[in-house]
């Protein structure tokens, strides 16, 4: 789905939120919701000024429901922290997340102001049965590869309201722990 977005906008399809990119989806948004938002106060004072009879007749517009989570699906909003022990060139660290799943896909964007800028930029996930794979991405800012993006994985377990997971990072000798809930 990102990567879909960056190709319709001119960016390279990496599948990754960049700042600049980040950025631009949330004053996209901002504009959609400041329009539904005006939607919504419109319809509401239609409804109020029309007669007792016709507001009987007429249900006014459609509530905006969320669908509902299917038994066994891992789509949903999830919460929680990814956090990592130190390694040679870095500090420890725990970063919150808060990530929506759709398809089986989520991505969790840091804020941050450019691209080459050091630390977490975002954490992918991809769940598959029982299986989730995590994929951080950051820029290191230390040791042979400071100034360098890198991704990382970890494996984790999907079991129903719950992905947890530890393990050692694919790249970089970390040992990090994952914790989400719904």
């Amino acid at each position: 789905m990102i990567a879909e977005w960056q190709k319709t906008h001119g960016w390279p399809d990496t599948g990754y939120l960049t700042g600049p990119q980040y950025q631009e989806l949330v004053k996209a948004g901002a504009a959609a919701i400041a329009k539904f938002d005006d939607d919504q106060k419109k319809a509401a004072a239609a409804t109020t000024t029309q007669s007792p009879q016709s507001a009987a007749v007429s249900p006014g517009p459609p509530r905006q429901v969320s669908p509902p989570v299917v038994a066994g699906s891992p789509d949903g909003v999830w919460t929680g922290t990814y956090q990592c022990g130190a390694n040679k060139v870095g500090s420890p660290f725990t970063m919150p997340v808060r990530m929506t799943v759709q398809g089986g896909r989520g991505v969790h964007t840091i804020n941050i102001a450019s691209p080459a800028q050091p630390g977490n930029h975002s954490l992918a996930v991809t769940i598959t049965g029982a299986t989730a794979v995590f994929q951080r991405t950051f820029v290191a800012g230390n040791g042979k590869n400071a100034g360098t993006q890198i991704t990382t994985s970890l494996n984790a377990r999907f079991e129903g309201g719950t992905i947890t997971g530890t393990g050692e990072e694919s790249q970089g000798n970390r040992t990090c722990t994952v914790s989400l809930t719904r």
